[in-house]
């Protein structure tokens, strides 16, 4: 009848008065602590690592079957007065006084300890079901528990917290051998390490790993909040918070190219950013990922890029071949550690048929939906078995929770690129072909206005002259139909401002062409560089002469 009543009541006991001072003060708190050793199935992990993942992963609750502590039977048995006979043994079995500090143990077929917590509270809960057993059954089974402030989650449950096949944890036998026997049980419950060397292992284990965790907290609440949100959910597309970051930058694109943009991002478009050297494409770029919270991984194309480069494949390791992650595995298995967008500047150098013939494959359709790396490439990695590298193996981790309709890893649907090129001529993008330029939005990024440059040049210049010869220069360029981005006539300009202290601003300016100018000039049809050359010739500007021969001595 006693059982009955202590049954259907609910009560809590609070711990740890001294919580706030253990928190900050880890030594202090493992110490003192007594430590316990929690043992459980990976589906009742899964619901108490959710319920720390509501708690922005600070609080926790384990449980413990009532019908196998017998001591507290006993005293249920005997005591007139059930609930303060509960409580008072809870009391000494737990001395709240002390900093009590359970062991994460997740049984089959993890078998590994996967974190640590400081329990706050006792509570006798007979009402509400809680764990994967209990809703499995309908019912209560584990009404003793206790709620914890989460001091170490492994880095494997940080990273994966949704994904419990993708938990490593720690090996007791190798790591933490003084306490493995715990484990060896048939049902390892809820056990008190009591023997004096093991509890300084634990101590000692744990010393470096709690400090760790509480002192970077903030940074890992951040991190698991934004894997579960990018494994799930694209970015809120946003052009005004791009705006922002382009104004703090102090560089002007017009407000209509970055709403295009944004708008080709958000309707599941890659986008390529068109225009001369200097017109901001690459900051355009960067600002998008800054605004969204997103890592850009950036590469620069060159000529030499391969399939390797982009998607991936074999190569030598001193004597060995390994399988070795591209640009693009690499960036979709950073999204889904935290969210990030893959950059490539100069998009035209690279011999775009070479190195994106698998592209296609991959982003078959304008529908994120249908997005995936083909399960023949999947396969093709895990051929090589322990010979790949760092983000092949998380692909391949990552392809056992997510696959896309045909099988291969799934590209999470928020993941865009964003490619630049560097282009005088438009009719270049002719040449990219239709299945590029269906997957990819082509976005011109202009110069300023004429004023506008103007206007900037004269802002930057410390020297009327060197302000009116590259202001000349301008002019003569655009004669020819050649636009020069405004950030590198102001990068010039800068360049000349530092010279013409020890030489004329003629010589000045001629350096600063000769830098940055000539260098930019490459792709441009001969008849523009052959008028380029006559003026540079005509304003006698000697050392952009000897540049101009050695980028294009076909002409000099």
């Amino acid at each position: 009848m006693m059982f009955n009543i202590i049954m259907s009541t609910s009560f809590c006991l609070k711990l740890a008065p001294n919580i706030e001072r253990w928190l900050n003060n880890p030594n202090e708190m493992l110490n003192k602590a007594q430590f316990w050793f929690s043992g459980g199935s990976v589906d009742n992990w899964l619901c108490s690592i959710s319920y720390a993942l509501n708690t922005g992963l600070k609080y926790t609750y384990w449980g413990v079957r009532v019908n196998e502590a017998q001591e507290i039977l006993e005293i249920i048995r005997k005591s007139k007065g059930p609930i303060q006979a509960y409580k008072n043994m809870l009391i000494n079995y737990y001395l709240p006084d002390i900093p009590n500090v359970v062991l994460f143990y997740c049984v089959n077929p993890v078998n590994r300890l996967i974190g640590a917590g400081l329990v706050t509270a006792i509570e006798f809960n007979y009402n509400e079901i809680f764990w994967a057993d209990e809703y499995e059954e309908n019912r209560v089974i584990y009404p003793l528990r206790y709620r914890m402030r989460v001091i170490w989650l492994h880095e494997s449950v940080v990273n994966h917290p949704d994904k419990p096949d993708m938990w490593s944890g720690i090996d007791l036998p190798t790591e933490l051998p003084e306490i493995a026997g715990y484990a060896s049980v048939r049902a390892p419950g809820l056990q008190r390490i009591a023997d004096e060397n093991k509890v300084n292992a634990v101590r000692r284990f744990l010393e470096p790993k709690v400090k760790d965790f509480l002192a970077n907290e903030s940074k890992v609440i951040v991190k698991v909040q934004a894997r579960r949100t990018f494994e799930t959910t694209e970015p809120s597309w946003i052009a005004d918070k791009v705006l922002e970051i382009l104004e703090r930058y102090n560089v002007k694109i017009p407000k209509d190219c970055v709403y295009s943009a944004i708008a080709a991002l958000a309707s599941g478009k890659h986008v390529i950013l068109v225009g001369p050297p200097g017109t901001g494409k690459t900051t355009l770029a960067y600002a998008i990922a800054e605004a969204h919270g997103l890592q850009p991984i950036v590469r620069t194309a060159t000529a030499e890029w391969t399939r390797i480069d982009f998607i991936g494949g074999p190569m030598f390791r001193g004597r060995d071949v390994i399988w070795k992650s591209g640009v693009l595995i690499e960036s979709i298995v950073k999204y889904y550690e935290g969210g990030s967008i893959l950059l490539i500047d100069e998009l035209n150098r690279a011999n775009l048929d070479r190195v994106l013939g698998e592209f296609f494959t991959i982003f078959s359709t304008s529908n994120p939906d249908d997005w995936e790396i083909p399960p023949t490439i999947m396969d093709e990695i895990k051929e090589y078995q322990d010979n790949v590298d760092e983000f092949a193996r998380k692909a391949l981790e990552l392809w056992k929770q997510a696959k896309g309709r045909l099988g291969g890893l799934k590209v999470p649907n928020g993941f865009r690129i964003i490619g630049t090129m560097n282009t005088y001529d438009r009719r270049y993008l002719f040449t990219l072909g239709y299945a590029l330029l269906r997957r990819f939005a082509v976005i011109e990024v202009p110069n300023p206005t004429d004023d506008e440059i103007v206007s900037l040049l004269k802002m930057h210049a410390r020297n009327d002259q060197i302000a009116e010869r590259m202001i000349d220069l301008i002019k003569e360029l655009r004669s020819y139909d050649v636009e020069i981005g405004v950030a590198l006539l102001i990068d010039a300009i800068k360049f000349a401002n530092q010279l013409v202290h020890e030489f004329t601003p003629d010589i000045a300016v001629d350096m600063a062409i000769a830098t940055f100018i000539v260098p930019q000039l490459e792709g441009l049809p001969i008849d523009k560089l052959q008028k380029i050359r006559d003026y540079i010739g005509e304003k006698k500007y000697e050392r952009s002469a000897q540049s101009f021969k050695l980028y294009f001595p076909e002409i000099a």
